[in-house]
C-alpha cells in the first residue's frame, strides 16, 4: 500500500512540474482529466492530485520570472520577479519564492490544528468584512500614486478592469474559461507587448548565490501563512488579492520580501484548502473540488496527506531550483526579443484553443488595458480590480458570480 501511494506521489510531482512550466495548463485541467481516467473513491488519485498541486505552486514561478507569463495564482510575481530577471537575477528571484514555499508550506502544516479551530468559529464574521477590506485596498492603491494625473489614470484603469471582469466573470457570460483569458491578457500579453515595443535586453543571468537573509524569509513566509489562512476560508479571494492586501496594509515592502510572501501564500493556501474541505466540506481551490468528487476526507486521510504534502514540498523545491538553473542557461543563449514574440504567439494560441471568439475579444481588451497601464506608468497591480471588484459585489450585494 505504501509503495503504491509513493508511486502516485511520484506521478503527481512529475505532473506538477509539467503544469507549472506550461502557461495556460493548470492543475485543475489535469485533475479533471484524472477524474475521467480513474474510478472515484480511490485515495491514490487524491494523493496524486495533492502532490501535483503543491509542486505546481513552486514551479509556476519560473515562467512568470523568466518570461513574464503568470499563472492564475501568481499574477503579482510578474512585477518584481521579471524585473529581477531583466537585471540578471532571475534565479535569485525564483529562490526567494522557493524559500517562501518551503517555510510557508511547513508552517501551514504545523499550524493546521489552530487554523482548524479558528475556521470553525470565525468564518461567518470574516465573510462579512471582505467587501470593506478589498474596497479599502483599492482606495489605498489609488491614493498611493503621488501625482494627481496618475491617480486619475489609476481610477480609469481600475474602472476599465472592473467592468471587463464583471462582464466576463458573470454567470451570464458566454466566454469560455474567462479567468485564464483575462489573466493572460492583463498580466501575460500586455507586458510582452511592452517588451516588444521597447526591446529590453536581459542581462547575463547570475547563479542566484546572492545572500538571502533568513530574517526576511521567516518574517515574510510566516506573514504569508496568515494571508493564506484568510484566503482559504473564503470563495472569490485568491492568493493575489491576499498578497495585494498585505502589501497595501503593511506599506512599503522590499521586492525580495514580496517574492517570499507570494511563494509562501501559494503553497500554504493549497494545504489550508484541504483543511477547509475536511472541516466544513467547502471547496476553495480546483484541487479541493476534484478531491471532493473522489472521497470524503477522514482523519486517517489527513495524516497521510500531511506526509504527502511534505514530500511534495521537498520535491517541488529541489526540482524548481534545478530546472531554474538549467533554463536560465538556455534562455541566455537566445535573442530575448524573439523569445518574447514566440511566447506572445503561444499565449494567443492558448487563448484560441481554450476559449471562443468572445474570449479572444476579452483577451485583446485585457491586453490593451494592461498595456495602457504600463504606458501611463501606472502599477499593473491596479488591473487586479478585474477580480477584486466582482468579489466585492459578490460579498456586498450577493450577485451571482462563478
Amino acid at each position: 500500500m505504501v509503495e503504491t501511494l509513493l508511486f502516485f506521489v511520484l506521478i503527481g510531482c512529475l505532473l506538477g512540474i509539467m503544469t507549472g512550466l506550461t502557461p495556460g495548463i493548470h492543475v485543475n485541467t489535469i485533475a479533471v482529466i484524472a477524474l475521467g481516467l480513474f474510478q472515484t473513491g480511490r485515495f491514490e488519485l487524491v494523493v496524486l492530485i495533492v502532490s501535483m498541486s503543491i509542486v505546481h505552486t513552486f514551479m509556476d514561478f519560473i515562467p512568470s520570472v523568466m518570461l513574464g507569463v503568470p499563472g492564475e495564482d501568481n499574477l503579482l510575481s510578474v512585477l518584481p520577479g521579471h524585473r529581477f530577471f531583466l537585471k540578471g537575477k532571475g534565479h535569485h528571484a525564483v529562490l526567494l519564492t522557493v524559500w517562501g514555499g518551503i517555510v510557508g508550506g511547513i508552517a501551514a502544516i504545523a499550524l493546521s490544528p489552530i487554523f482548524l479551530k479558528f475556521l470553525q468559529k470565525s468564518i461567518a464574521e470574516i465573510a462579512k468584512a471582505i467587501p470593506f477590506i478589498l474596497a479599502a485596498v483599492l482606495a489605498l492603491m489609488v491614493l498611493k500614486e503621488r501625482e494627481t494625473g496618475k491617480k486619475i489614470f489609476s481610477l480609469a484603469i481600475i474602472a476599465l478592469s472592473s467592468l471587463l471582469g464583471i462582464i466576463a466573470l458573470s454567470a451570464a457570460s458566454s466566454i469560455k474559461n474567462p479567468l485564464i483569458v483575462l489573466v493572460l491578457g492583463f498580466f501575460g500579453a500586455a507586458p510582452l507587448l511592452h517588451s516588444l515595443k521597447n526591446k529590453p535586453v536581459a542581462k547575463k543571468q547570475g547563479s542566484g548565490e546572492e545572500k538571502i537573509e533568513s530574517g526576511v524569509v521567516f518574517e515574510s513566509a510566516l506573514l504569508s501563512v496568515l494571508a493564506a489562512s484568510f484566503v482559504s476560508m473564503l470563495p472569490g479571494i485568491g492568493p493575489n488579492q491576499a498578497a495585494l492586501t498585505v502589501r497595501t496594509i503593511v506599506g512599503k515592502i522590499r521586492e525580495s520580501s514580496y517574492l517570499v510572501l507570494l511563494g509562501g501564500i501559494n503553497t500554504a493556501n493549497m494545504f489550508f484548502s484541504l483543511i477547509v474541505l475536511y472541516a466544513i466540506g467547502k471547496t476553495r481551490t480546483g484541487t479541493a473540488v476534484a478531491i471532493k468528487q473522489l472521497i470524503e476526507l477522514q482523519p486517517e486521510h489527513m495524516f497521510a496527506l500531511v506526509a504527502v504534502s511534505l514530500i511534495a514540498i521537498a520535491w517541488g523545491a529541489i526540482a524548481t531550483v534545478a530546472i531554474s538553473k538549467w533554463l536560465l542557461k538556455v534562455v541566455g543563449k537566445f535573442d530575448y526579443g524573439k523569445i518574447n514574440l514566440f511566447v506572445f504567439a503561444v499565449l494567443v494560441a492558448i487563448v484560441f484553443s481554450l476559449s471562443n471568439s468572445l474570449g479572444m475579444i476579452a483577451f485583446a481588451t485585457a491586453t490593451m488595458i494592461g498595456f495602457a497601464a504600463i504606458a501611463f506608468g501606472i502599477k499593473r497591480s491596479h488591473c487586479m480590480a478585474f477580480l477584486m471588484v466582482p468579489t466585492i459585489l459578490y460579498y456586498g450585494f450577493s450577485l451571482t458570480l462563478p
